[in-house]
């Protein structure tokens, strides 16, 4: 007897419980419409996370886009706010958010995009040797360099880095070659440039290539690479050398040779 009481208590608790709930609010209704929603929505917010690093105002934007575009978000959005999107504005919104935040990063961009001497000065760049005694490794360096307030390392992406307040970059165009016996793990730390009595380690650009990482240089051969050093806007001039502390317990001598018509390769 008790337990059908108790099976009818459940019962009667579950019918109450589950009375009115429309499907919507026990499974997620899929359409064609809901599915392009996450299609479109999720690729604008990460790509308004990543563009905030380089414009704020137009990351922002493309991650509101992405918030409409996204039926879950969306709906979210009403319940805190209680603002209605009709079926033409939840793709509307989004779509016009998407261009606006485009033209708005195309517009940072093009605003921060300078050459050589359009508004920092370029720099006299004076050099000196790293010698060792019965080094590890022998490295001939040939470089050309060029001061800008912005470098492009990758072309084909849309990602650029601007200097900082007061600051400017210094790019190092090289061809290093390997005149040891050993094959010698290129890095960027090999080199430092020295202005004004201060030592200036070199620039990491998170997500570029061809920046001197993870090349294994064989004797004899060479390689076409950059560094990146970020100097005070007023510097005009300075010196680049060698470091020895690039390697734990090897040794490593460095030679260098200014090459004026090397083309410096790096967009702003």
């Amino acid at each position: 007897m008790l337990v059908k009481i108790e099976q009818a208590t459940l019962t009667s608790q579950l019918s109450r419980t589950f009375t009115g709930c429309r499907p919507n609010d026990l499974f997620m209704k899929l359409t064609f419409k809901s599915i392009l929603g996450y299609l479109l929505g999720i690729p604008m917010l990460l790509f308004g996370a990543l563009v905030c690093f380089t414009s704020f105002l137009s990351g922002v934007v493309l991650i509101v886009a992405g918030i409409v575009a996204i039926p879950k978000t969306r709906r979210v959005f009403q319940d805190q706010t209680g603002i209605e999107f009709s079926t033409g504005a939840a793709a509307g919104i989004p779509t016009i958010l998407l261009i606006a935040g485009i033209v708005l990063l195309a517009m940072t961009s093009a605003g921060t995009v300078s050459g050589p001497g359009d508004e920092v000065s370029n720099v006299t760049v004076e050099h000196q040797d790293l010698e060792a005694e019965q080094p590890d490794h022998e490295l001939a360096v040939t470089y050309n360099t060029r001061a800008q307030t912005s470098v492009n390392p990758d072309p084909d992406s849309m990602t650029h880095y601007s200097s900082e307040d007061g600051q400017k970059y210094l790019v190092v165009r090289m061809e290093i070659e390997n005149q040891g016996t050993n094959e010698t793990e290129l890095t960027p730390q090999l080199f430092q440039f020295e202005s004004g009595g201060v030592v200036h380690d070199y620039q990491g650009l998170l997500g570029s290539g061809n920046g001197l990482s993870n090349v294994a240089l064989e004797s004899g051969s060479t390689y076409r690479a950059w560094v990146v050093f970020s100097i005070p806007e007023d510097a005009t001039q300075g010196t680049l050398r060698g470091s020895d502390q690039a390697f734990y317990d090897e040794t490593v001598s460095i030679s260098f040779e200014r090459d004026g018509s090397m083309p410096i390769e790096m967009e702003t």
